[in-house]
């Protein structure tokens, strides 16, 4: 077991709880192992011990000595990744559903996207902020899959995290939802605040509400579903799923956020993919990138295509027996 210092600079105008923008900057960690942290003197701030509730001000220095946990992070070769383009500074590869983008959490195996990334581009080890993610700037979650980019050195880690801070990144997401969406198009702009394990539509007035905006565009309706594209204008956990939710359509297979009915049947994932991403690179050209749906979703799509009325059931004994 070997340990890291993660180092930090506070510039939010508005004061903030040191472990509130721990958890933020820190994601793999809960907010009550930051406390433990912060209990055990191994937080400061500007050279000196303080207290998790010690509201940090603009300018404020921030360092953090973590446990680093070398097993987790072993290269593993043995994962299947389909890389979509590749040069010095960045890797665009295609996430398949059911990988998980890094260890550290509740996360405690080394098959990750991470361990895959550890393999293929070792000298990614100390890039960025976070010893257990590096080169990661954006994730999608374990049942999401699709394009994802990575940065290949700090220069490059910086400047992708510049443009995701910034909003200047373009994604656009394909999802079955289940149930039937009236409207060809829908922009939704409500709050997430979380509660417990989940993330949800904050009506209520809180301080730990976050803004959340999507475009939902129809692409295709059956008789109990709907093919939309989903473009996030913020990047919100959970986002698009909670804001289906809020639509009464949520993804289908979703067991977080599915409906009730849902719920009770053994879906292997819920079918929700990064189509393509857009970025900046050094020399100020935009590139778009597309990832292809997997061959699950594809069947799927093809299923509904050819049996437009069918149920839910239905549509999960299919999926039963996709290998």
């Amino acid at each position: 077991m070997t340990t890291q210092t993660l180092d930090f600079e506070f510039n939010e105008e508005k004061e903030k709880r040191l472990d509130l923008f721990l958890k933020e900057k820190i994601s793999h960690l809960s907010r009550s192992e930051i406390q433990i942290l912060i209990e055990e003197n191994k937080v400061k701030v500007n050279g000196s011990f303080a207290k998790k509730s010690y509201r940090l001000k603009k300018g404020d220095k921030i360092s953090v000595l973590l446990k680093k946990e070398n097993n987790l992070l072993s290269p593993k070769k043995d994962i299947k990744v389909e890389v979509i383009y590749q040069d010095k500074n960045f890797v665009v590869i295609n996430k398949p559903a059911g990988l998980v983008v890094h260890p550290g959490g509740g996360v405690k195996h080394a098959n990750t996207l991470v361990n895959w990334l550890l393999h293929h581009f070792p000298n990614i080890k100390n890039v960025g902020e976070d010893a257990n993610r590096p080169g990661i700037v954006h994730r999608l979650d374990k049942y999401t899959s699709g394009v994802m980019v990575v940065a290949l050195n700090d220069e490059a880690f910086y400047f992708l995290k510049r443009q995701f801070q910034e909003r200047k990144v373009k994604k656009e997401y394909l999802v079955l939802c289940s149930g039937v969406l009236k409207d060809d198009e829908y922009f939704i702009s409500k709050d997430i605040v979380k509660r417990g394990a989940k993330q949800l539509i904050a009506y209520e007035r809180s301080k730990q509400k976050k803004s959340a905006e999507t475009l939902i565009k129809v692409k295709k309706r059956y008789k109990n579903f709907t093919l939309v594209c989903a473009y996030p204008k913020t990047g919100r956990m959970h986002q698009i799923r909670v804001h289906l939710k809020y639509l009464n359509a949520p993804i289908l297979g979703d067991k977080t956020y599915g409906k009730r009915k849902e719920k009770n049947l053994n879906f292997p994932r819920y079918f929700l993919h990064a189509k393509s991403l857009e970025f900046a690179f050094f020399d100020g050209k935009k590139r778009k990138f597309s990832a292809s749906i997997s061959k699950d979703f594809q069947e799927v799509l093809k299923y509904l295509d050819k049996n437009e009325n069918a149920s839910l059931n239905d549509l999960y004994n299919f999926i039963k027996l996709l290998k």
